[in-house]
């Protein structure tokens, strides 16, 4: 081993930089102690890591061994791995907090600065229609309403002939200038009937349909809403399926070929938050529309295999007061009109699923982000009082 150059503590200590001197003070050294000089030895640990050799720690240790006998060493060394740990949780919590920024720029891009990008499927024609299925009330109401207000004709589908001529007078009412069609087609028998399916496709065969809604679903009237699966009679689960479903996919199957000529087109599906949690009491409809989600996202990417310029939207839909369900209107549960224009300013976004609503991505999208223990026990207090309301307000009728 060469001979260490000698030089006094003194000389020793200037060689190693100031913040290096008082990381050794820190570590305990102490120049007057009796023990071995530990702002010495760590003077040693850094020159050593440099690639230099320190006399002023040579009379301490001999050798490397010396760094661990006498405990400065093995301290230095667990500092050395606590930086290291310590940087590297920096460095992921520095990713996570930019990330988690990205995603409410995102938001906040989505719901409030984006410009909405409906008009793309009313250019090159003056005579451009949509179809609203379950179009007498509520959402659907709203939705054809926000058509005719921004350009496009509407096909109104429902099973009640005098409702739907109801809607279309008050449309043309607002808007003189739109036509407006009525299809008559019940989702719950024309979805067994390909034979009914393929006539109301063949009645807008001669239109320049370009957007579909399949807005039709929720519980069909029926009463009550909440119920243990158990108590379901069989027809209860066959409506669930058949109205949120089996109907928007047949509807869109006989009418996707059509969709893909008059390109470029739009299918927009009205699904449920119910379809993102755990829905006790409700669990046909849960999972009917879980498939509508899954269902429109598949659909999505298979028009991007295909080549298709049709662009396929799930929308998340939280509480809203309808026609069917009135509710007392908060920041939390708009109008059927305000959810419908929500809906179509999301149009074009990028996205196969989206939170139309924005204080409802507020309210669920926090709630999905919780443990599910605690997310569960939130849902369950929430259904149990929406279904407590129901069972009251059932008591009060005659």
């Amino acid at each position: 081993m060469p001979r260490r150059p000698t030089t006094n503590s003194k000389s020793s200590v200037r060689e190693v930089d100031r913040k290096q001197f008082r990381y050794a003070v820190f570590a305990g050294g102490c120049r007057n102690s009796r023990q071995p000089c530990r702002t010495e030895t760590l003077e040693a640990i850094i020159t050593v890591i440099r690639g230099r050799y320190c006399s002023a720690s040579s009379k301490h240790f001999a050798d490397m061994d010396a760094l661990t006998t006498n405990g400065i060493g093995t301290r230095a060394m667990n500092l050395v791995r606590q930086t290291s740990v310590m940087t590297a949780l920096a460095s992921v919590g520095g990713l996570w907090g930019a990330y988690q920024l990205q995603k409410l720029a995102s938001v906040v891009y989505l719901h409030f600065l984006r410009p909405c990008s409906i008009d793309q499927y009313a250019k090159g024609s003056t005579s451009t229609w949509a179809l609203v299925t379950g179009s007498s009330d509520g959402i659907g109401k709203g939705f054809a309403e926000e058509l005719c207000q921004r350009g496009f004709n509407v096909v109104l589908h429902g099973r009640n002939q005098t409702k739907l001529q109801a809607v279309k007078t008050q449309l043309l009412e607002k808007w003189p200038q739109r036509e407006i069609r009525i299809l008559v087609l019940d989702a719950l028998t024309g979805v067994r009937s390909a034979a009914d399916l393929q006539e109301a496709a063949n009645q807008l065969e001669d239109l320049n349909l370009k957007i579909l809604v399949n807005n039709i679903g929720g519980s069909g009237g029926l009463k009550p809403a909440w119920l243990p699966l158990a108590q379901r009679k069989p027809e209860d689960t066959s409506l669930f399926l058949d109205l949120n479903a089996a109907f928007p996919t047949e509807i869109t199957r006989v009418l996707l070929p059509q969709l893909i000529r008059n390109g470029p087109a739009l299918i927009l599906s009205v699904g449920s938050v119910c379809g993102e949690v755990a829905s006790p009491y409700a669990s046909v409809y849960a999972g009917a529309k879980a498939y509508n989600k899954a269902w429109s996202r598949s659909l999505s990417l298979e028009m991007v295999a295909e080549g298709h310029n049709v662009e396929v939207l799930n929308i998340l839909v939280g509480e809203v007061s309808s026609g069917s369900q009135p509710q007392e209107l908060n920041f939390f549960c708009p109008s059927s009109r305000r959810m419908a224009k929500a809906s179509l300013d999301k149009v074009g976004c990028g996205k196969d699923v989206v939170w139309a609503y924005w204080p409802h991505q507020l309210q669920f999208g926090t709630i999905l982000k919780l443990p599910r223990a605690i997310m569960n026990r939130m849902i369950l207090s929430m259904v149990l009082e929406e279904k407590a309301k129901e069972e009251n307000g059932m008591k009060k009728k005659p």
